[in-house]
């Protein structure tokens, strides 16, 4: 980098460097805000602002270096149109010239000036390098809010030009046009690390330090630094979950159909002995299958509960694979008169990983029942249908095979949460920029 040339701010005497002298038209005093005329031989002011200083995301003087050159920060503007606000940052470089590093919500865009111009295609696309760029939404106007350093153009608060930006992949050709000039500049994303970290602060700025990544305890503020922050990577994650969602339901649907069943009903009393009987045999012809056992009740079923004990016995082996699970349920009356139920008719569990075999499915029921003043009272049925004479229907069904739906719903959950995520955190660092 050459040397800076020094002068003093006309309005309140701070002492100022000029690092690109001879290119810079325009200066704002980064003491006072006061934008200077470099290019007149008094320096003179040509507005004034009083306003804090805004805080940069790369101090003024802090150099780093992209893509093998090294590059000093110079000037600084925020921009705006009317839904979006974001700061553009000058780089400069003696030999390599000017360019552009764009700060938008956590994002970072380098940009390289056009020296020719991509030619139109279509209302809606222009073709540059041999490749279609597409108008990425409707054209707008931005107007410059704040500046501060050296530029070489005499910039000012309220500049105001019509954009438009269009894109292909994730760069971006954005065009800037005025009455008197048409702008191109091909911005390329950079990771957030890669821009903090490689700039560091300038030598004539001793006072001033770059912004640098939160500590890894911030979680929050580290969250838009990671490699995945990029526009578009939610939702390219976000399809490459549906995608694998609709892969494991298929593998499931085809290795999930039922191979074997069997089915017995069975009489429990209630608050008697324990009933036990055999449903029948069921037989694995896989390596191993995922066994599901159901119990089912009839509308006469209130207040009641029944204690399912099972048991898989291999014939072969005698060894036998055991679950237990519990149908029940409750209705009562509120003291406003109001009926409440809780539990079910009906009762499922699963056991997974059944290796190959045949198996003789034994159950062990025994019924309780549960008594309440409040308690609504058990419709009289017959025996076919629910409780007669103290005692209850209970249909068993055991099947081999099928489809795991919770396991299913687990695994849709885990693959679609972490991108609906990311683009809630993305849609609220836009609403916040």
């Amino acid at each position: 980098m050459i040397a800076a040339k020094t002068i003093s701010c006309p309005n309140c005497g701070g002492s100022l460097d000029v690092r690109a002298a001879g290119y810079t038209v325009s200066l704002a005093c980064r003491y006072c805000g006061a934008l200077i005329d470099i290019a007149h031989p008094e320096a003179r002011v040509i507005s004034q602002y009083h306003e804090a200083v805004a805080q940069l995301p790369l101090p003024l003087g802090s150099r780093g270096t992209l893509f093998g050159v090294e590059w000093e920060a110079i000037g600084w503007q925020e921009r705006q149109t009317s839904d979006t606000v974001w700061s553009e940052t000058l780089l400069f470089n003696p030999y390599a010239g000017y360019r552009w590093l764009v700060h938008f919500g956590g994002h970072w865009q380098f940009g390289t000036m056009l020296t020719g111009t991509p030619q139109s295609h279509s209302d809606g696309s222009v073709i540059w390098r041999g490749q279609e760029w597409t108008l990425d939404d409707a054209r707008v106007s931005a107007v410059t809010n704040r500046v501060l350093g050296e530029f070489y153009w005499r910039v000012h608060a309220g500049e105001r030009v019509d954009t438009a930006e269009y894109v292909h992949g994730n760069d971006t050709l954005s065009l800037e046009r005025t009455a008197d000039e048409i702008n191109w500049t091909h911005l390329v994303t950079l990771r957030p690390r890669d821009v903090l970290g490689s700039f560091r602060h300038g030598p004539d700025d001793p006072d001033e330090a770059p912004e640098t990544p939160a500590p890894a305890g911030n979680w929050r503020a580290r969250w838009a630094d990671m490699p995945f922050y990029g526009e578009n990577d939610a939702a390219m994650m976000l399809w490459t979950a549906l995608v694998a969602i609709v892969i494991v339901l298929t593998g499931m649907m085809t290795f999930g159909t039922v191979t074997a069943a069997i089915s017995s009903r069975m009489t429990v009393q209630i608050d008697g002995p324990a009933t036990q009987a055999t449903i029948g045999t069921l037989t694995i012809d896989r390596a191993s299958q995922r066994v599901e056992l159901t119990a089912q009740t009839y509308p006469g079923f209130v207040n009641t509960w029944v204690d399912c004990d099972y048991a898989l016995v291999d014939k072969r082996t005698q060894q036998a694979i055991r679950a237990d699970g519990t149908v029940e349920f409750y209705a009562g009356r509120d003291t406003d008169g109001s009926t409440w139920t809780e539990g079910s008719h009906h009762t499922t569990l699963d056991i997974s990983n059944v290796p190959r075999g045949t198996y003789d499915v034994i159950v062990q029921a025994q019924g309780h029942h549960w008594t309440d003043p409040k308690a609504i009272a058990p419709v009289a049925t017959n025996g076919w249908e629910g409780i007669s004479n103290g005692a209850s229907e209970v249909t068993f069904v055991v099947s081999a095979g099928g489809v795991d739906w919770g396991m299913f719903f687990t695994i849709m959950a885990l693959l679609i949460t972490p991108p609906l995520v990311l683009m809630y955190w993305q849609f609220k660092q836009r609403q916040n920029a």
